[in-house]
């Protein structure tokens, strides 16, 4: 695959507090093939590769682009124009007691998961429980 390394493990995003805004990062697209993308008060990690023939993506205004061949997909990695029909894969995400984001390669989501129902989301802290370990976070998160 173009621009991915192959690596199935847990990437380590770095702080949290490191993607207050809103907006598409980049900065583990070419080293690991995604995006983490924070839209409002959600956080999510987005695939990089184009599901048409694993291109890398760039990001745009409204979301992606394949250079290779043309395809568009919006932020939420929805298709908007091929040769491309399917959406983008996204990958579970873990929030370490440490504030770090770590991002799970070794599980991708398909997107009839994006749409959990939303406590099964939100990290302990948010439901008035302390925080222990690690909490798995099979989408994105919801922040205050």
């Amino acid at each position: 695959m173009e621009g991915q390394t192959g690596a199935a493990a847990p990437v380590d995003a770095g702080p949290l507090a490191h993607y207050a805004a809103r907006g598409i990062y980049g900065q583990f697209r070419q080293s690991y093939g995604f995006f983490i993308v924070r839209d409002g008060d959600r956080i999510f990690a987005q695939s990089a590769i184009c599901t048409h023939r694993d291109c890398l993506l760039s990001a745009t205004n409204g979301g992606f682009r394949c250079r290779c061949h043309g395809s568009t997909f919006t932020v939420d990695g929805h298709v908007t124009r091929g040769p491309a029909r399917r959406d983008l894969p996204r990958y579970a995400l873990e929030q370490q007691t440490n504030g770090h984001l770590l991002v799970h390669l070794e599980r991708p989501l398909l997107p009839h998961q994006f749409d959990l129902p939303v406590s099964s989301l939100l990290p302990a802290r948010y439901l008035g429980r302390p925080v222990r370990g690690t909490i798995l976070v099979p989408y994105h998160f919801l922040l205050q």
